[in-house]
This record gives structure tokens, C-alpha cells and sequence, in this order.
């Protein structure tokens, strides 16, 4: 396990929180080393950071592609990194559908996310 930023963040929706945990568990489930909340001193912070790929994930309420663009090319010079990916939790939200929170929502939430895992 590997929160390498405890920092609270007050402004993070708990819907944005749920889905950056479960990206990181998807890639922890395949056996990859990976990270939640990964700071790069003087860069940024990535949501997720899969170090066995070398893919961050960043999860957003939508897919951007001048977002993801934008931080490819901030991040794309880093050692290690090989991919970004945005993972729209909103959209992963909708496909998953009104039910209410229980094993079975958590469930068709991951298998959501899990399309969008290397």
C-alpha cells in the first residue's frame, strides 16, 4: 500500500476520492506496484501512478483531451512515465446507473474502471 500524499484535500468529491482508490486497488488487484496520491517534487501529483507500466492515471469528471494533452506534456519527459490516462469518473458514474451504494454498485464501478486500466 502506498499513499505517498496524506494530505487532506477538502475540495476533493468524494465521488472523484472513491474512484482514484479503486484505479489504484484495479492496479494493485493485477499485481502492479502502483501509487495513490504520487508526488514528483516540483511537477505535480498524480492520482494514480502504476510504476509496473509506467502509466498515470488521472481521474477527472470528464475526459479532456487538451487536459490530457496538457499534462502529457508536462509529465512525458519523467523517467518511468510511458502513458497517461484520464478516467472520467462521471461517465463511469452514469454508466453504472442510480443504485444505491452496495457491494453490488461497487462492483459494476470497478468493472467501469477496469476498461480503463493497462
Amino acid at each position: 500500500m502506498s499513499f505517498k500524499n496524506s494530505k487532506s484535500n477538502k475540495n476533493e468529491t468524494i465521488e472523484h476520492f472513491t474512484t482514484k482508490t479503486l484505479v489504484w486497488k484495479c492496479c494493485l488487484e493485477i499485481n502492479h506496484k502502483a501509487h495513490i496520491e504520487y508526488i514528483i517534487p516540483g511537477t505535480g501529483v498524480f492520482d494514480v501512478f502504476d510504476e509496473t507500466t509506467g502509466v498515470i492515471y488521472e481521474v477527472e469528471p470528464r475526459f479532456d483531451a487538451k487536459k490530457q494533452q496538457a499534462k502529457w506534456n508536462q509529465y512525458k519527459t519523467l523517467s518511468g512515465v510511458n502513458d497517461i490516462v484520464i478516467v472520467p469518473y462521471k461517465k463511469i458514474m452514469k454508466d453504472v446507473g442510480e443504485l444505491p451504494l452496495c457491494r453490488q454498485t461497487l462492483w459494476k464501478w470497478v468493472k467501469e474502471i477496469k476498461k480503463y486500466i493497462n
